[in-house]
This record gives C-alpha cells, structure tokens and sequence, in this order.
C-alpha cells in the first residue's frame, strides 16, 4: 500500500466517517499496548513462529524458528518482574542444534498434566525431515527427547494437541502423499507408538492439511485444508473418532471455500465457542477481497458457514487486512485476533469482534491496537494466536519489529513479545 495515500483528504474522510458506522467497526478507547520483550536475534532467537502459553506460575513460552545458540531455534520463557513496575525476563531453556534434537520449531506450544512442554520442530531428527519434542523440567533445567521422527518428505505443520487419554494428535502437508493425520499414543513401559489415523488422497475429500487439528469433547479433530473438495479455496475437514479403540476414523470435509466473495486460503487453525460452534480466519476473499472470519455452525448432521466479518471494509484498510492467526473466543461470545497487515499505520492490528445483539445484525469489529514499527514496536503479528493474561490482558508475539540494528536490520527487526492490557 501507498504510505503517501494513509491520509484522507477532507472529503474522503467524511466517506471513511459513513464507512465506519456501516460497517459497525469502531476504533477502541482506553486500550494500552506494551511490549515486554525485544529479541536481538542472537542467543536470545529471532522470529517467533507462534503464539504463547502459560504455566500456573504465570510464566510465558514459546518458540522461535532462528537463532539460539546454535541458529537452529529455540524454546524460550518469559518470567513475570519480581515487583511491580520491573522488567519481564527472557531466558532460552532449550536451543536446538538441528541435528538428532530438532531444528526450527513452528507453531504453539502445548503443556500435559505433568508440566510437561511438546511441539513440533520442521527440520532435523532422525531422517532430517522434522520432529515432535518433548521438554521436561528437572530441577531448573529442562530436559529435550524426540518422541516422534517424521519421515523426510512429512512436511510436518505447526501444532499438537491432546485428548482426554493422553494422547497427542498432529497432522502433516505432505505425508502418505496428500497430508496425513496422526496419533503419538503413550506406551506404559516408556516412549511413544505413532498411528497414521488418516490420509487424504482422494480430490473429493480435500487434502494438504495446514495446520494441526483442534479437538472436541467428544474426541473429534477438526482442521483446515489448502485443497477443500471443490477447488483450490481450501477448505475444513472433520476426523470423527471411531465407536470403539483401533477402530477407523471417519473423514468428512465440513465445507470447501469457493474463493472471491465466499473466503480462500484459511490460515491459523480453527477454535470452539462455548456452544461447539467453529470459528477461523481466511487471507483472502469476503466483500472487500482482502480476508475474513468465518464460522461454522453445527445444526443436526450439518454444518452451516457464515461470514462474520470482511476486512478492508474501511478506507485504507484501517481495520486491517490479512488475517493469518487464529483467534482466541471468551466466555462472552467475543473474538479477538490480529492481521498481519493494514491497520492506521499497515503494519497489523489486533482487533475485538463483538457478536450482535440481535440475531442478523453484524457483529462489531473494534481495532483495540495498530502496530507502528516505530520506537521498537512490533511489526506483522503473522501467525501468532492471541492468549489471555492476568486481569483480561492479551499476550501475543509479533515476528517482526523490535530490534532494529545488528542482524535484526536486515529483517525489519526480529520480533517482539507484548501484552495489551483493556
């Protein structure tokens, strides 16, 4: 976009006025965004690939894909200030060699019952083609083990998620041809067994997984396809568990994208209500051709798709464009999430979309903060989901901005960790 043109004349900003109060997207009051941590892109890391997580010590962690000690990626963990009005304190608990251990770690990270931290590593292992790591505490130190080597051509995608047994669940773009779904089962004498519990193959059932799978309670997986069963849109499949243990999961494509008006290419992993409902994000299409949030609506046997906003529907695209991320949803129906573009100074938004009070109305699409690139803010949210903090704060990473000298020079800065408190 043309910086020259982020400055309406008299008369174009009336239009904008007009544009804002028909579309129901206001610009957010009182909201404060703080970053807490800078990476320098050396043994600290550089670009983090995901969101954060946090322990019941409020502890924060994550991944970034570069740097560390040995420029292969690190897993790294934000402490809280000792007193109020002090620092928050960044420390690499674990730096991958891209050897047998991992390298590059994508996605988010996720916790088990005992503390213990898991994700997926798209390089190194046994066979070079990537990795699902295990980190253990012990004793101030964390402990890595590979409990899963994929195979070279895998194509392994970020996340991983448990069920209510323990066991944890991925996906790959490219194994058994297609993309695949998998199963990393506990083994009681130690380690891990891995079950391919589905493949995707044929056109007409979508394939190419992008991100890991989201889980029901009732242990059905759900996740997003580049393909969806009509075309090259994309699309959301479902893996419905099978009646009894070893039994076959059940495929189904729940909805294929058709592009333009409807949304394509969705991106970040998908997300339940309260009310089993799914929510999303897509890149491209809605009204404005620049990105969406979509939902999905069970009703009986089938699912419904409703388009809950269309980004770029301000001049400028002050409410942002390019969704990537996914979106985090409280117990009050809202959705908060970030676009890696647009926004007052186009370098990405965090935004609040508030459900309409009245069935059919629009939902309510609020920027809470505009990322500048400037003073060391963040620079393109990217693929990071937003998680809560202490007092309905909002945590996330950027994978730009920060840093601006040294080797984070060359890339705009190597990223950021922030909060945004209401």
């Amino acid at each position: 976009m043309n910086k020259q043109n982020l400055f309406p004349t008299k008369w174009s900003m009336a239009i904008f006025i007009a544009i804002v109060i028909l579309a129901g997207s206001v610009f957010a009051v009182g909201q404060t965004e703080r970053v807490v941590y800078r990476f320098h892109g050396g043994n600290d890391g550089a670009d983090p690939d995901g969101g954060l997580i946090s322990d019941q010590a409020g502890n924060f962690y994550g991944a970034v894909r570069g740097g560390g000690a040995h420029d292969y990626g690190a897993i790294f963990q934000m402490s809280p200030p000792a007193g109020q009005g002090g620092h928050w304190t960044e420390s690499v608990i674990y730096n991958f060699t891209g050897g047998n251990d991992g390298g590059a770690p994508i996605g988010e990270l996720i916790f088990d019952q005992a503390g213990n931290l898991y994700g997926v590593a798209l390089l190194g292992g046994s066979t070079g083609g990537g990795t699902v790591f295990e980190l253990t505490p012990q004793g101030g130190t964390w402990t890595e083990s590979v409990i899963y080597n994929f195979q070279s051509n895998d194509q392994p995608v970020p996340g991983v998620v448990f069920d209510k047994a323990g066991n944890l669940y991925g996906a790959t773009a490219a194994g058994g041809g297609h993309g695949s779904v998998f199963q990393l089962a506990p083994s009681q004498g130690g380690g891990w067994t891995e079950t391919t519990i589905y493949s995707f193959g044929a056109a007409h059932k979508g394939r190419t997984p992008l991100y890991g799978p989201a889980i029901n309670r009732a242990g059905n997986l759900y996740g997003l396809l580049q393909y969806g069963s009509t075309g090259a849109s994309g699309g959301v499949y479902q893996l419905k568990a099978p009646a009894q243990q070893g039994g076959a999961w059940t495929e189904r494509v729940l909805y294929s994208f058709k592009g333009g008006s409807d949304g394509g290419n969705p991106s970040g992993g998908l997300v339940f209500d309260q009310k089993g409902n799914l929510y999303g994000v897509s890149q491209q299409g809605g009204a404005f051709r620049h990105g969406t949030v979509f939902q999905l609506v069970r009703q009986g046997s089938s699912w419904s798709k409703a388009l809950v906003y269309s980004f770029c529907s301000q001049a400028h695209c002050r409410d942002g464009f390019n969704p990537m991320a996914g979106l985090l949803t409280d117990n009050k129906g809202n959705l908060y999430g970030t676009t890696d573009l647009g926004g007052a100074a186009h370098y990405g938004t965090i935004f609040q979309l508030t459900p309409p009070a009245a069935q059919g109305d629009p939902w309510t699409q609020t920027v809470l903060h505009n990322f500048t690139n400037l003073g060391g803010d963040g620079n393109g949210p990217a693929t990071a989901r937003l998680i809560r903090g202490k007092f309905g704060s909002l945590w996330g990473t950027t994978t730009r901005g920060g840093k601006t000298e040294g080797e984070c020079a060359r890339t705009l800065g190597c990223g950021t960790v922030f909060n945004v408190v209401p």
